[in-house]
This record gives C-alpha cells, sequence and structure tokens, in this order.
C-alpha cells in the first residue's frame, strides 16, 4: 500500500468517522501518529520515539530499559511529570555494561537566565531536590520530607561550596 503524506489534521491512514485519528508521514523518513487533529507520537530513522512534547529513546529494537527518558520541556509542569500507576509502580535505573565503571545517574543540570543565555548559580541557589508526599484526606499532602541541595557559599573556578539537607515534618505540625 502506498499512501499520499497526509498531514497531522488529515492523516493519510485514518478512519471513517475519526479522520483526525491516524498515521501520516511527518518528515523525511520520520512516522506520525495523530488523535484530534494534532500530532502526538513519532518514530523517527533511528527508531527513537517521541510522545506528546517528550522523547522516549529506545535504542535497538527490544533493548530494555530505554536509555532516555527526557520530556524536552524546559518549564517545570504536569507535562514534566512521569507518572507510574498500576501495581508496577518502581522507578528503576538499571545500567548494565561489562566494565568495572557501570553505574546508574540521576543528573540534576540547575543554571539561572533562560535556555538560550544560561547565567552562573549564585550563593544561595537550590540545585535540586526530591521530595515525598503521602495521599490523605483526598488529596495529595504537601511536602512531608525533603532532600535537596543548595549552594553554600559563593561559587568560583573549582570552587562550589554546596550543603545537603535532609528535612522532614515533625508529628503534629504542618
Amino acid at each position: 500500500i502506498i499512501m499520499s503524506d497526509g498531514s497531522s489534521a488529515n492523516p493519510s491512514y485514518s478512519f471513517s468517522y475519526n479522520t483526525g485519528l491516524g498515521l501520516f508521514r511527518a518528515g523525511a523518513d520520520i512516522l506520525g501518529f495523530s488523535a484530534a487533529g494534532s500530532e502526538r507520537m513519532r518514530i523517527d530513522a533511528n527508531g527513537n520515539v517521541y510522545v506528546g512534547q517528550g522523547r522516549v529513546i529506545i535504542g535497538d529494537i527490544g533493548s530494555f530499559p530505554p536509555s532516555t527518558f527526557d520530556t524536552g520541556r524546559t518549564n517545570p509542569d504536569p507535562g514534566n511529570t512521569l507518572i507510574l500507576s498500576g501495581a508496577n509502580r518502581d522507578l528503576a535505573l538499571v545500567s548494565m555494561d561489562t566494565s568495572d565503571g557501570a553505574k546508574a545517574d540521576i543528573d540534576f543540570f540547575r543554571a539561572k537566565g533562560s535556555p538560550s543565555s544560561p547565567a552562573n548559580v549564585l550563593s544561595t541557589t537550590q540545585l535540586g531536590l526530591i521530595n515525598w508526599r503521602g495521599y490523605y484526606g483526598g488529596s495529595f499532602t504537601p511536602r512531608i520530607a525533603t532532600m535537596g541541595v543548595t549552594m553554600d557559599g559563593t561559587p568560583g573556578v573549582n570552587d562550589y561550596p554546596t550543603r545537603f539537607e535532609f528535612l522532614t515534618t515533625p508529628d503534629g505540625s504542618s
């Protein structure tokens, strides 16, 4: 079957009663998937899968786990959330390599300014936080525990004073 290129609004392979849902050619060697007349997913020539505005790079067919999950967004918003639900809701970082230096990393990158014009962090800049919340009374609680790293002095060339903080909520506090 050879089809025209189509578009996200008018995919070349669609359904008679739902013409905004289907497959189209998003670019050279790029397969696009649309729903409600908008592109929702694509697969490029390298096997990279893009979902929404995020990116999941699978690599070789059948490889597990995916090597990258990147929302591709620069503003913290609900679209930057990886939601795990169901019975198997653990997030695992797995690094498999035959070398002794194999590891799984979580990197927090922090700069002042904007993505197009990053600026140096300052003496009290929070570099990263990990927060815990519990579900109680119909909603998720405010932060009940936090681990964080903050600049603890003026940074300079090869001089990055930082502090690691562990914050918890005592019983009876809010």
